[in-house]
């Protein structure tokens, strides 16, 4: 693989993940809070952050499985998972670069 085509499948990565976070946060959140879903961690003494790595640990074991047992799951592809978890760093980034 080129440098140039690495760099496009890159792109073309963030774009499929740009387009994934906006559609689930259309579901999980609201139009003035962004994070809602992530701030009900805070009714049980789980920071926001702390909660949204814990969403992302649960990706990472989940891509770890399925390199490992390529067709143990069927409902979701590995390169879903990589999405999600490339967007809860993202959510991350986001929330730690903006301290509410």
């Amino acid at each position: 693989m080129t440098r140039k085509e690495l760099h496009n499948k890159i792109e073309e990565t963030f774009e499929q993940a740009l387009r994934i976070v906006e559609a689930k946060n259309k579901d999980y959140a609201s139009e003035d809070d962004g994070l809602k879903n992530f701030r009900s961690a805070e009714l049980v003494k789980i920071s926001m952050e702390k909660s949204i790595l814990v969403r992302l640990l649960d990706k990472i074991m989940r891509i770890s499985n399925l390199i490992d047992r390529p067709n143990a799951v069927i409902d979701e592809p590995i390169t879903d998972s990589i999405l999600d978890a490339i967007n809860y760093l993202a959510i991350l980034k986001a929330k730690l670069e903006n301290k509410e």
